[in-house]
Order: C-alpha cells, then sequence, then structure tokens
C-alpha cells in the first residue's frame, strides 16, 4: 500500500511530531527534497513569466521531470538528489540551458530562481532603389 500527501513544511524544513492512529503507518518517511524559486525577466524581477516550462534532467540522463511556472510565476518541483542540467523555455524570450551539473539536489529543497533574455525584435529598414 503507498500514501501521497502534500505537507508545506516550515522554513527550516523541519516536521515537528506528525502522530497517526495505532501505529498503523510506521514506516511512513517524508521528502523534502527539490527546487523552488520563480522565473523572471532578466533584468527586472518583478517581471515574472507565467507558464515557463522547466525541465529538470539529471546529468547522467536517467531521470527527467517538466514543470511550469504558475501565475505568479512560481514553481516548485521535487526531485531525487542528484546533479540537474536545467532548461527553461517560455515564449519570446531565449531559451535557457545551465551547464552540467550547475543545479544539484541534496536532502531539502533549495532555491533556483532562473532570469531570462527576452528576444528582441527590431523591424528591417530596406532602402528602395530606382
Amino acid at each position: 500500500m503507498s500514501i501521497s500527501a502534500q505537507i508545506n513544511l516550515p522554513k527550516n524544513n523541519n516536521i515537528g511530531n506528525v502522530k497517526l492512529k495505532n501505529n498503523q503507518y510506521k514506516d511512513l518517511k517524508f521528502f523534502a527534497d527539490g527546487k523552488q524559486g520563480f522565473v523572471y525577466q532578466d533584468g527586472n524581477v518583478g517581471k515574472k513569466t507565467p507558464n515557463a516550462e522547466i525541465i529538470f534532467t539529471s546529468e547522467d540522463g536517467t531521470h527527467t521531470q517538466k514543470i511550469k511556472t504558475n501565475g505568479y510565476g512560481r514553481y516548485k518541483i521535487r526531485l531525487k538528489p542528484t546533479r540537474y542540467i536545467v532548461t527553461v523555455k517560455y515564449k519570446s524570450y531565449k531559451p535557457y540551458s545551465t551547464a552540467s551539473g550547475f543545479s544539484v539536489v541534496t536532502k531539502k529543497f533549495g532555491t533556483f530562481n532562473i532570469p531570462l533574455k527576452r528576444v528582441l525584435k527590431y523591424p528591417i529598414k530596406r532602402k528602395i532603389s530606382n
């Protein structure tokens, strides 16, 4: 039997005494590992990017997880502890990617805020000659 539950942890990632009736789930373990943060426009931390796709790929390529930012540009994802390459895609912005193993997940949530550069489109002016 398996049980899934989400428990919002306090800032220090510690859970106090959790009591279950009759000790029936004595082998229940709590996992608090992953990344959280927000995606924003480079140079303008106030400009968040909702629905940006974030892809976490383990350095050895055996594990991939995707998530999208919420309406406020925030994300929180539970990940297996290892080293990750992080890629972000968002319309009208340049794709973002970290170096191999840049993002390391340990046995607690870490914060990783991601800046994206906007793609600038300038109109092309052409001279018309006779």
